[in-house]
């Protein structure tokens, strides 16, 4: 028993083996009673210490294990250790998505099924998981960042410096590379995107520089032209307070003057380029013949290196002389200088908007001049023309006399209800000689000759055939032959004839025997 005893202090296994070797060598001097109480006594004696022994060795090389999950083990039953911690991750298969996503305002909210499942962290779902089990050390805060010097003070716990949120990285860099959205976005970008968009530097160190309101140099030209037309700001406020705040007076609060703790810079020379958001079509579109000029307000405002319209622009402006008195009133509203130029190419608009091109295209509209050589206004006619002069109250109150097309039937027929101006007869000098009057084959077919001549259709090209049939006398084209023309100009000639068509009163076959056929339908010396 005294061998048995120093297996609490070796722990090996040979304590058994010796035993039992000392009992079969008293085997034979002892009898039967002693052999059985040596096996039944003193070898589960000495194997039960063997196993407390082997419980100590565990115990050294398996440290952190109660007793009772040791003796589970050797049981074979599980043992009662706590579950790991859950890990919140992104779902592998959209994470490179998840911080982008989870940057839009509320749509981890919107989309919560999907981005709980996929983009938990991302999303800071991870709160919401169980509780975080017991730990056996306290965390520790993070280590305060090292100051650069003894004036900044250390960062706060956890306050990122300035870098990119790492969650945000790729979104923080495709903001970036678009022009004005750091600023758009300023709320997101000064916590997460500091460095890409250029944030970084304490707010403290930083003169608070007064908000300046202008209108967004991409759209500068356009904006005054819009701010113009009635409500329209109000109608499209968020795109207008974005691009056009200085034009829709949206600037409440804001300075337009720049701070003067500054010297304000003279402007940096004009750079003739092509708008990049045009620049891979622009040499395309001004290879095709007389494009830049046929589209020149266009082209000159996004593709002016392609279309060579660089000499054009000037950093500098030439010396202006004053004007002289009056002149000033007598000019275009810079703002609608395109829009009067549009106007004044179609007749009869600049006196259909007649408030608004008295008011900003006095020069293209022809209303300049002192009122003192202004005509006088003429009176009202106080009657309309007898043949409609039932219809005329219905038609004005339907807003017919401002159809621009029909404006010489109401001026003829219903002045009254239109609320024209009465045109005067011309008068009559009885000494003055007569015009001659125009061959019988020439004469007006169209009661709107003198509407179609106002349009310049007497002076087109392509319309002459047409308006000589219909307008001849009213587009001068009337003109009595000659003997020496009084000739066939046409191979068909005879057939009209034997048709009956030399007395024809329709307009083109009129025109036609009569132009054409003179000889054989012996118009000759008959005082066309």
């Amino acid at each position: 028993s005294h061998k048995c005893n120093r297996v609490d202090s070796d722990a090996k296994d040979s304590c058994s083996t010796i035993h039992i070797a000392a009992s079969l060598k008293n085997l034979t001097k002892m009898k039967g009673i002693i052999f059985a109480f040596v096996f039944s006594v003193n070898i589960p004696i000495c194997i039960g210490r063997n196993v407390q022994a082997l419980h100590a060795y565990d115990h050294v090389h398996k440290p952190g294990l109660s007793s009772r999950e040791l003796k589970l083990a050797d049981e074979g039953r599980p043992s009662e250790t706590t579950q790991s911690p859950v890990v919140c991750e992104d779902d592998p298969n959209y994470a490179d998505g998840c911080p982008r996503k989870a940057a839009v305002t509320n749509y981890c909210t919107e989309q919560e099924e999907f981005m709980r499942r996929h983009c938990a962290k991302s999303c800071k779902f991870c709160s919401e998981a169980s509780t975080a089990q017991p730990t056996t050390e306290a965390i520790k805060p993070p280590a305060p960042a090292a100051t650069t010097g003894p004036t900044e003070k250390p960062l706060k716990p956890g306050e990122i410096g300035c870098a990119d949120n790492p969650q945000f990285k790729d979104p923080c860099a495709d903001i970036a590379s678009t022009p004005g959205l750091c600023q758009e976005q300023e709320d997101f970008t000064r916590k997460n995107c500091k460095s890409s968009c250029g944030w970084c530097g304490r707010e403290s160190e930083k003169p608070t520089s007064p908000v300046v309101c202008e209108d967004d140099p991409n759209y500068a030209d356009g904006c005054p032209l819009k701010a113009a037309v009635t409500n329209y700001c109000r109608d499209q406020e968020e795109f207008m307070r974005r691009h056009c705040a200085k034009s829709c007076k949206f600037c409440k609060g804001a300075s337009t003057a720049q701070p003067t703790t500054e010297a304000i810079k003279p402007p940096a020379p004009v750079v003739c380029d092509d708008d990049p958001n045009y620049a891979d079509r622009c040499p395309e579109k001004a290879a095709v013949i007389n494009y830049c000029n046929d589209q020149k307000k266009f082209m000159r405002k996004h593709c002016a290196k392609s279309c060579n319209f660089c000499g054009e622009a000037s950093t500098t402006r030439p010396t202006e002389k004053p004007p002289k008195p009056g002149e000033i009133e007598c000019a275009d509203n810079t703002q609608f200088k395109d829009q009067c130029a549009d106007i004044a190419l179609t007749p009869g608009l600049c006196q259909e908007q007649e408030d608004f091109t008295r008011k900003n295209c006095k020069s293209s509209c022809g209303w300049c001049g002192s009122p003192a050589t202004k005509p006088p206004i003429q009176e009202i006619c106080d009657e309309d023309a007898p043949k409609w002069r039932h219809k005329c109250p219905i038609w004005a109150a339907m807003g017919e006399c401002e159809i621009r097309r029909k404006f010489k039937f109401y001026e003829h027929y219903c002045p009254k209800s239109c609320k024209f101006p009465c045109k005067k007869e011309p008068t009559v000098n009885p000494n003055a000689t007569k015009p001659p009057s125009p061959p019988a084959f020439c004469r007006d077919r169209d009661r709107n000759c003198e509407w179609w001549k106002s349009f310049g259709m007497c002076e087109n090209p392509g319309r002459n055939s047409s308006m000589a049939v219909y307008c001849g006398v009213t587009c001068g084209f009337c003109k009595a032959p000659t003997p020496e023309e009084c000739y066939d100009k046409g191979n068909n000639c005879q057939e009209l004839k034997n048709a009956g068509l030399c007395s024809s009163t329709r307009a083109d076959m009129e025109y036609e025997v009569k132009t054409n056929c003179l000889q054989t339908c012996e118009f000759c010396g008959k005082g066309l």
